[in-house]
């Protein structure tokens, strides 16, 4: 009776060390399953986060994912969660890409434009060079012509005129030489501004009187070209008429010869 009153109580504490066991790992799973969930809403939140900030999710988090926090979790929650982040981190590539081409093709449109603005100022401005030029060579033009003339009103000023005596004309001849000359060669603009591409832009108004200038100018040369249109068109009928009494006369004159 001893010792099955021994045998008894021994398998009274193995079977509460048994249960107690049980309860210990079961705690323990649960409170695994708990860590578990509280590190996968952790990782929700820090994916929330970034994409908040419109950042691709790394794939190191999904590597310490799929390494570290769902070890002994449900398999199917982290298979779900896996999926969900390589689906987010594939979407949030898509968007990136998405702002990358459109910032591209606004930069490309914004250089576009500033270089056709650039194209008029150039070509602007190479239209204004080329005027100064014709005005320079035309004004050096003028100054040859009057150069060739001072010989001769050299040799005009010595000539004796009626009515002035010697004397005078000495004293003339040497207030002319000792007043001072009126000519300069420094270049002087009325106007201290820069002259940069908003100096030289256009408005809608003067946009209107160069193309109304353009238009009288064209209308004017065509008005000078009609004279010389006219006597064209009586040179070609004189030239046909000719022509065709030249062909009546050569008809003529073969009829004649194989009479």
């Amino acid at each position: 009776m001893a010792k099955s009153s021994k045998l008894a109580s021994s398998d009274v504490e193995l079977y509460n060390g048994s249960s107690s066991s049980k309860e210990e790992r079961m705690n323990a799973q649960v409170n695994g399953e708990e860590d578990d969930e509280e590190e996968i809403e952790a990782v929700a939140r820090s994916v929330d986060t970034f994409g908040e900030d419109d950042d691709i999710v790394p794939e190191e988090i999904v590597d310490d994912v799929d390494d570290d926090e769902y070890n002994g979790a449900n398999p199917e929650i982290s298979k779900r969660e896996k999926e969900r982040l390589k689906e987010m981190q594939k979407l949030k590539k898509q968007k990136i890409q998405e702002i990358l081409d459109t910032q591209n093709a606004a930069i490309d449109a914004d250089m576009n434009n500033k270089g056709k603005g650039w194209l008029k100022y150039l070509l602007r401005q190479t239209e204004l060079f080329s005027h100064f030029a014709k005005v320079n060579a035309e004004i050096r033009r003028t100054k040859a012509r009057l150069l060739e003339e001072v010989p001769k009103l050299q040799r005009l000023a010595v000539k004796k005129v009626k009515g002035i005596s010697t004397e005078e004309m000495a004293a003339r001849n040497d207030q002319m030489s000792s007043s001072p000359s009126t000519s300069s060669t420094a270049i002087k603009f009325d106007s201290d501004e820069r002259f940069d591409n908003k100096y030289f832009q256009e408005f809608e108004q003067s946009s209107q009187f160069r193309q109304d200038y353009e238009m009288r100018k064209m209308k004017q040369e065509l008005d000078r070209q009609v004279p010389l249109m006219d006597e064209i068109n009586t040179k070609v009928d004189k030239a046909a008429a000719d022509f065709k009494n030249t062909n009546v006369r050569l008809k003529d004159t073969v009829t004649q010869f194989w009479e």
